[in-house]
């Protein structure tokens, strides 16, 4: 596989360590402690890269992504409260590997290390977000985690990619339109400019593709998580071979506002993994028919989140407005 650069969004590995951030305990004390964000950019300046508590380490984030920061300084591992659906599981593992698709920063790897120490391969395509997961493995010397610059999907090639800190695959139909960046124009390797680029001007660039039934022929597969803003289906199917041959557990981040813009639907995830999955559907966003200051103040307050009681009301609410940006499938093997 040919592993496309990007310079301007690959920061050079000839920057130190992360500092450690500093000003935590004021922000998670303050009164909706994560609006005060630009405080921590008084604290900690806005340049370079600073380290967060987080799970089994610490995670790398540029300075200069202040609000990111506070929010999860403020959230903790609330931030990301489906994973409390798979800490038990991880917990009983042995063997096997656990497969992460969409590794952002590193937010999963420091988790599940936490909870085992089988091996564990994440997939991050977007190379700056790739680098910082790469340094938060690296600084919390986490062992036996291998991190792939690479995109999941139904078939190998290349796709268009949109940076960002929650980055995503384009559609067919804004991928007509884009302006791809070329490398040409993105030379800098700058670590401020390439945060600063990612976060604001979110540029559209090529990543390779693969499917995981090919990248993972060989390695037995426990446990997959998959995060990808739309592009799920596509990555179930392009693993059918693991999943008849593994069995592994499921956490699923299920999108249905964007899975329309790749050919696919909730239901079709359903339909798709049913055959070999007893399956659970969870809902973890804030009510939504709450006051608006009411979410804002319990958004990041721990959350057990609420299980749907079969599949088919999940699907009525992935489809009522307005449109849930996320629900989570657990997917258990039958028998």
């Amino acid at each position: 596989m040919r592993f496309l650069k990007n310079p301007m969004l690959t920061a050079s590995n000839t920057h130190s360590s992360p500092r450690p951030v500093q000003g935590a305990g004021l922000i998670r004390n303050l009164p909706l402690g994560r609006k005060f964000h630009a405080l921590l950019g008084w604290i900690n300046g806005t340049s370079g890269r600073i380290s967060v508590p987080f799970g089994a380490g610490r995670l790398a984030h540029p300075a200069s992504w202040t609000k990111a920061v506070a929010t999860l300084l403020v959230a903790g591992e609330h931030l990301l409260p489906e994973f409390g659906l798979i800490a038990p599981i991880l917990r009983s593992l042995k063997q096997g590997t656990v497969v992460d698709v969409g590794a952002n920063i590193g937010y999963f790897p420091l988790l599940i290390r936490r909870e085992t120490a089988v091996p564990i391969v994440g997939f991050e395509p977007q190379p700056f977000l790739h680098e910082l997961a790469s340094i938060s493995v690296a600084d919390s010397g986490l062992k036996d985690v291998e991190l792939r610059r690479l995109a999941c999907g139904d078939a190998p090639g290349e796709v268009l990619f949109q940076s960002g800190p929650n980055g995503n695959i384009v559609s067919a139909e804004e991928a007509t339109a884009a302006a791809v960046t070329a490398p040409s124009e993105t030379s800098s390797t700058d670590l401020d400019t390439a945060a600063e680029t990612t976060l604001k001007r979110r540029p559209i660039i090529p990543v390779p593709v693969v499917t995981l039934d090919t990248e993972l022929a060989n390695t037995p597969v426990a446990l997959m998580k998959i995060d990808c803003e739309g592009y799920e289906l596509k990555i179930l199917q392009g693993a059918r071979e693991i999943l008849r041959r593994d069995r592994p557990v499921l956490l699923i981040e299920v999108h249905p506002q964007f899975l329309p813009q790749f050919g696919g639907s909730v239901r079709q995830v359903v339909d798709f993994l049913s055959p070999m999955y007893d399956l659970e559907a969870w809902d973890f966003s804030p009510d939504r028919g709450s006051l608006g200051v009411f979410r804002s103040l319990t958004r990041y307050a721990p959350d057990r989140g609420r299980r749907f009681p079969d599949m088919e009301t999940m699907i009525t609410a992935a489809a009522t407005p307005p449109l849930p940006s996320q629900l989570y499938l657990l997917c258990r093997p039958k028998g």
